[in-house]
């Protein structure tokens, strides 16, 4: 009778065994990251982003994360997007192929399978997106990067551009364009200098 009931035991002990096994390596090989050389950028938000060496697909689900990726010359891997580019007439006609992307996120919620057939390398993504662990979540379950995109003076601004050249390797171009803009600032502030008082 003690002989059966340590039989039990070891039989029940083994079986938990083996089951905790297999949920353990089960659950690893589905969510396994793939390795790809990556290097890391901050975004607006101060996370460290791996972001991949080489990038073929882009989502940006904030409107003006496109505007910039575009502006950058990165504008043809742009494979999935908000709504608001779909309506931007002059940014369809300096990039059409941004009119076939996916439409994952209309108003605030990300379709996670519509990001899945755009396949992205590296999504870009607004901060009130961020806010919500239940929608960075499904990003990390799927091992895609996410850099969040926030600004709220031209210093900001200013900054997003250059950490998005840097994600985007396109760190030339995003000088030019900071560039650009202070000259603009400088030449306004120049002009106002010489309107008189009243």
């Amino acid at each position: 009778m003690r002989q059966d009931r340590i039989k039990k035991q070891v039989l029940i002990l083994l079986l938990m065994t083996s089951l905790l096994l297999t949920a353990c390596s089960s659950g690893q090989s589905s969510t396994q990251e793939p390795s790809v050389a990556t290097f890391i950028v901050s975004d607006t938000h101060g996370r460290e982003v791996a972001v991949p060496d080489e990038m073929d697909s882009i989502g940006t689900l904030f409107a003006v994360a496109g505007h910039i990726t575009t502006m950058l010359g990165e504008g043809e891997k742009i494979t999935a997007i908000s709504n608001g580019l779909r309506r931007d007439k002059l940014l369809l006609e300096i990039c059409p192929s941004i009119g076939e992307s996916v439409i994952p996120k209309v108003s605030g919620s990300i379709n996670i399978e519509e990001v899945l057939t755009a396949d992205p390398d590296l999504i870009f993504i607004d901060s009130e997106v961020a806010t919500f662990e239940k929608e960075t979540a499904k990003f990390d379950k799927l091992h895609i990067p996410y850099f969040v995109v926030d600004f709220n003076s031209i210093e900001e601004q200013q900054f997003l551009v250059q950490q998005m050249g840097i994600a985007l390797q396109e760190e030339t171009e995003a000088k030019s364009y900071i560039d650009f803009y202070n000259d603009c600032i400088e030449r306004v502030e120049t002009i106002v200098a010489t309107i008189p008082v009243e």
